[in-house]
């Protein structure tokens, strides 16, 4: 229900809330053809009480946009009572609305109509429009917009709740072209976000108190195609040129969470100097990431068998990119992870190590891969998702090259670091056996492995036994370095297949 009428509903109130400066002379009609178009081209309805115009200024009373979402039954209605568009001697347009309006979501068919209703209210916004019919640029600015729910209805019963969603010093512009209805390309900045969320269970043994504020906010996005998006069918929206770009960063932010499940409580509390969040996808394909700087978490609850639990990090990092459709040559893939100067809680440390067996310094986690790789075909065509399934992964293309470009895990005392890369040849399957043939080496160095393993045996955690054969592996595997308590490790393959450690042939 929100995805549709939040991607594409939402373009409605997008379109009148923005604007821009323009050479050509761009009429009242035209702002609002554009964004009457790119509404109803995805699938909205907009109806208009009355419509006039006096000199350059066309005034549309008591417009009503509805989303109707019929797998479930569910209809999205936002009432404007007033829009005037203005034509200016410098060829733009400026638009106003009402400071607010009512926004209602409708589930007829479900618990004797359920329903939501909110207001949306944005006193003092300033917005203009320019540019030519074909691509309109629109810019805004206000000093607050918010959004309150006024009334639930769930189980077909009135749920006290309180929601409130606002945003402050926002400013900020998008592009609007007739490249596909649902093309659009927006920056926007915002001052401060405050979220509340309060929220009881008719039962009276659930409930959700939740505050939130983040400032420095920065969102950039790109979209093509909204009105062929489709939750159920993402490969069709996206073989049509369906694509999507979100950024969004922030320098500061906080959020407290206490949930009440029958009788159990929880409480969360986290901070952030600074975050982050990249979102892309389209045809070709699908990149993920996520940062963050000097993170707090705060845990307490009935379920958590300490009075607070305290966790800290200076970083905290994870990425994800791969390729979807087919390529002439390889096509760049990575994933990773940084975390860097993780504390726990010194509850933490008494309950694992109650002696003080092992150092507590900072946990650092790094993994840093990238692959290249060639695909066959379109990761979500149907064929190929069969193939995988049937197959395995190596069904969808060809691996060319790994690489490791870093790898460091720190923690009691001790520190594995290592780097590496593999290149395959794709016509040699039979030297290992249903598996591209690699050449290349992995490098490995351990300080203070023989030492943590000396202190899980003496607290029984490790049988001696046990650490003997780990012992022996090691030997195998790994010689000794420079520095005390040191061991490195060289594993090679080579182009005849040969399996070298430490240049002693293993395979």
């Amino acid at each position: 229900m929100t995805c549709r009428f939040g991607l594409l509903g939402t373009v409605a109130v997008g379109a009148l809330l923005v604007a821009g400066a323009a050479q050509a002379q761009l009429s009242a009609e035209d702002v609002w053809n554009q964004w009457r178009g790119y509404s109803e081209g995805m699938g909205q309805t907009i109806t208009v009480g009355s419509e006039s115009k006096v000199g350059g200024t066309l005034t549309l009373q008591d417009v009503v946009i509805a989303a109707l979402v019929p797998e479930e039954d569910i209809t999205v209605t936002m009432t404007i009572g007033e829009i005037s568009l203005s034509e200016q001697a410098d060829g733009r347009v400026a638009i106003s609305m009402s400071d607010s309006y009512p926004l209602s979501v409708h589930m007829p068919e479900m618990a004797e109509g359920d329903m939501l209703e909110a207001t949306i209210s944005h006193p003092g916004l300033s917005m203009t429009a320019g540019g030519q019919p074909g691509s309109i640029r629109y810019d805004f600015s206000a000093p607050s917009l918010t959004v309150a729910l006024t009334a639930l209805r769930a189980m077909g019963e009135d749920i006290p709740a309180v929601f409130r969603l606002g945003f402050s010093q926002m400013s900020g512009n998008y592009l609007m072209s007739d490249e596909g209805i649902g093309s659009i390309v927006s920056e926007t900045d915002i001052g401060a976000v405050e979220a509340v969320v309060q929220f009881e269970d008719p039962s009276g043994f659930s409930s959700v108190d939740l505050n939130a504020s983040f400032a420095g906010i920065s969102a950039s996005s790109r979209a093509t195609g909204f009105d062929l998006f489709d939750p159920e069918d993402i490969g069709n929206a996206l073989r049509n040129g369906f694509s999507f770009m979100f950024h969004l960063s922030s320098q500061k932010s906080s959020v407290n969470v206490e949930v009440v499940d029958w009788g159990d409580e929880t409480r969360i509390s986290t901070t952030a100097a600074e975050a982050g969040l990249r979102i892309e996808l389209s045809r070709d394909l699908v990149a993920y990431s996520t940062n963050s700087r000097d993170v707090a978490i705060s845990l307490a609850g009935d379920e958590i068998p300490f009075p607070t639990l305290d966790i800290s990090m200076a970083r905290n990092d994870l990425w994800l990119s791969l390729p979807l459709s087919a390529t002439d040559a390889p096509a760049q893939s990575s994933v990773g992870l940084r975390i860097e100067d993780l504390v726990l809680d010194p509850e933490v440390w008494e309950m694992v190590d109650p002696f003080g067996a092992f150092p507590r310094d900072p946990i650092t986690a790094i993994a840093d891969l990238t692959a290249e790789v060639q695909l066959s075909g379109n990761v979500y065509d149907d064929d190929m998702m069969f193939a995988m399934m049937m197959f395995g992964p190596m069904a969808l293309g060809e691996l060319s090259m790994v690489e490791l470009r870093e790898l460091r895990l720190s923690a009691v005392g001790a520190e594995l670091t290592g780097d590496g890369r593999f290149t395959f040849d794709n016509n040699d399957m039979e030297t290992f056996p249903g598996f591209p043939r690699p050449t290349g080496a992995l490098n490995l160095r351990l300080l203070g492995g023989n030492t943590l393993l000396d202190k899980l045996i003496d607290m029984g955690i490790v049988p001696a036994d046990e650490a003997m054969g780990m012992r022996m592996m090691l030997g195998l595997f790994a010689r000794p370095g420079p520095g005390e308590d040191e061991l490195t490790s060289t594993l090679e393959v080579r182009e005849d297949g040969a399996v070298l450690a430490n240049g002693q042939r293993i395979q």
